[in-house]
C-alpha cells in the first residue's frame, strides 16, 4: 500500500460516483513543528494534575493518520505525564516526549505534579 502524507483525489471513470478518496499514513514532522498548547484542566487542591491539548495545525483534522515526535519543555513541579488519545508521552526530567499516533490533528495529555506551577514551552 502507498503511504500518502494528506488525502488524496483520484478521478475513476469506472467508479459510479466517478471520483473516490485514498489516503494512508504519513510521517509528517514537518508539519508537527507548527503548533499550540492549550491548557484545559488547571487542577485544584484535591487534584494534583494539569491537562493540556496540543493542536497541529497544519495537519489534517482526519482522513490521514499522522505520526510524530515532539519534545516539549516543561517547568515546575512535574512527576509524569500520559496521553488521553492517540499516542502516549514521557517525561524525563524537564522534557516531555510525545509520541503522536492518530487520525486526528491533536491530543489531550495530562501532567501529574506536586503543585500546580506547570509551565510548557
Amino acid at each position: 500500500m502507498n503511504k500518502y502524507l494528506k488525502p488524496m483525489i483520484i478521478e475513476n471513470a469506472d467508479m459510479p460516483e466517478g471520483v473516490y478518496m485514498a489516503s494512508g499514513t504519513g510521517t509528517d514532522s514537518e508539519n508537527a513543528k507548527n503548533y499550540t498548547v492549550i491548557q484545559k484542566y488547571a487542577g485544584d487542591a484535591y487534584n494534583l494534575y494539569e491537562q493540556f491539548q496540543i493542536v497541529f495545525s497544519d495537519l489534517p483534522q482526519s482522513g490521514v493518520e499522522n505520526e510524530f515526535r515532539v519534545d516539549l519543555k516543561v517547568s515546575g513541579s512535574a512527576t509524569s505525564a500520559f496521553a488521553f488519545n492517540g499516542g502516549s508521552c514521557t517525561l524525563n526530567g524537564d522534557t516531555l516526549t510525545i509520541n503522536f499516533k492518530a487520525w486526528t490533528n491533536y491530543m489531550d495529555f495530562q501532567i501529574n505534579c506536586i503543585t500546580h506551577d506547570i509551565s510548557i514551552s
